[in-house]
């Protein structure tokens, strides 16, 4: 497979694993607001408004849990950018000031089918040097 086929294949896979995110929480109440939502090289895969909060969601696949929960597998740098880009939304949508501001991860296995969603599954405190919010 050539590298450029790998890319759109992973890219696909992507998006299918944040489409079944989506409908999941969709089905909760969560009202979607933007999907992949880019600041530069930060990504946010789903844009979620629920009563006064806004809900960033990282989705996270995986085959299965031979190597552990999807969740587990998202780096600091990644939970950063995720971080940065909600900054740069929250800048460009002052309709939402005064809303509460809150990372969630959405874990999808592959060989099971079972999603699983994790509400605040990281928080801005982490990186104590960021003011931001």
């Amino acid at each position: 497979m050539k590298r450029d086929e790998l890319v759109t294949s992973t890219r696909e896979t992507g998006r299918r694993y944040e489409k079944i995110a989506e409908e999941y929480l969709s089905k909760k109440g969560f009202e979607l607001l933007e999907r992949n939502y880019r600041f530069g090289k930060c990504e946010i895969d789903l844009i979620f408004k629920l009563d006064d909060k806004i809900i960033f969601v990282e989705v996270k696949y995986r085959k299965s849990k031979a190597y552990g929960q999807p969740y587990m597998f998202i780096s600091r740098k990644q939970k950063l950018n995720i971080i940065k880009a909600s900054v740069k939304f929250v800048r460009n949508h002052k309709e939402f000031k005064g809303f509460i501001y809150r990372f969630d991860v959405v874990s999808v296995l592959g060989d099971t089918g079972e999603t699983v969603h994790y509400p605040n599954a990281f928080t801005i405190d982490e990186f104590k040097f960021i003011k931001a919010l």
